[in-house]
């Protein structure tokens, strides 16, 4: 096919040098030198020669054409007629490897077939939004709490239209887009002894009538890869109700990333355990409340040492990440 006589014949696996993948992968090795280690080339470096036609101006390619690379050994149908009759189970098992061999080539010929994605084809973006259960009952929010008439869309003239900003992917890498599962988000309040309103579509933070609100959210991140190095990490939450708001208070709201012990049974704890757990780190900025308005978009970003911590927390199976959404916490009321 087409798509092979692009791929370099003298790319091939570590464990097996006839077999190639039809994408830039750590596993491939060039074996234009023959009796050498074989060269272990970098991702730009397949991308630019060994997965395209400029394959043939390699410089380790021109090396491979003055010498005889080693062709596989291959029994034919004569030479197994002419094995010994003494040792037929040979021959059978010949066979077996034949089969096999044509299985794993039309494999290999049905992925290099399918289409190719659109430039850039080494990026790959991973959409992970949970699909909630449709017999799942959303918890009713305190009366006492919930504002009269729901938050409707504001001006356009009045509605920040600023995006979140969107990190730059690099070759090679993967982007995953999570959302958390419907009823792994809600809020929590102080004058609850008991339960959640997890699966409530409002992340409450601030203060009420002197009880304290606190927004909470958990992600599963069973999906990114396990060691793989992270390069950019950001919490995007958007506005939706600023009836509470005090515009003229100096507090601000923050995000916490909670210790991973929050994870077991999360959906039974209640605001004495959110509010009481260890918190790992602030995931900056603390917004004030000239940021915050309906639609408005707002970024916590990781920064290089929280990234390095996630990291090693996913390395550690610890693949269920906890925040909570904290505002003022005393004096008027104020609630976003």
């Amino acid at each position: 096919m087409s798509e092979t006589r692009n791929i370099c014949p003298l790319l091939g696996l570590e464990n097996d040098p006839t077999v190639r993948l039809g994408y830039a992968d750590s596993g491939h090795r060039c074996y234009a030198a023959p009796g050498v280690e074989a060269f272990r080339p970098h991702v730009e470096h397949q991308l630019r020669y060994c997965l395209s036609q400029e394959h043939l101006t390699c410089p380790h390619y021109r090396e491979a054409g003055s010498g005889q690379l080693a062709a596989p050994s291959v029994t034919t149908h004569s030479e197994r007629q002419q094995s010994p009759p003494g040792k037929p189970l040979r021959a059978v098992l010949w066979a077996v490897v034949g089969l096999a061999a044509i299985a794993v080539l039309w494999q290999l010929s049905s992925l290099l077939a399918a289409p190719i994605p659109a430039p850039p084809s080494v990026v790959q973006v991973v959409a992970d939004t949970p699909t909630p259960s449709p017999s799942a009952a959303m918890p009713t929010p305190d009366p006492g709490f919930v504002p009269a008439q729901a938050a409707s869309p504001a001006p356009a003239a009045q509605a920040p239209v600023e995006e979140a900003a969107t990190p730059t992917v690099a070759a090679g890498d993967l982007f995953f887009n999570l959302t958390p599962g419907a009823t792994a988000v809600g809020w929590v309040s102080s004058n609850e002894a008991r339960g959640n309103h997890l699966g409530d579509s409002f992340l409450h933070a601030g203060t009420v009538q002197g009880n304290i609100f606190h927004g909470v959210l958990q992600f599963d991140l069973a999906r990114v890869p396990r060691g793989a190095p992270i390069r950019y990490v950001a919490l995007t939450v958007t506005g939706l109700d600023d009836s509470r708001l005090n515009r003229i208070s100096n507090d601000s709201w923050q995000l916490r990333w909670l210790a991973p012990e929050i994870n077991e049974e999360w959906s039974r704890h209640n605001f004495q355990t959110i509010h009481n757990v260890q918190v790992l780190q602030t995931i900056l900025p603390a917004f004030r409340q000239e940021e915050l308005a309906p639609f408005a978009v707002n970024q916590f970003i990781f920064d290089e040492t929280q990234r390095n911590l996630l990291q090693q927390a996913l390395i550690d199976n610890q693949n269920l990440l906890a925040f909570r959404l904290d505002g003022p916490e005393g004096g008027s009321d104020n609630l976003f």
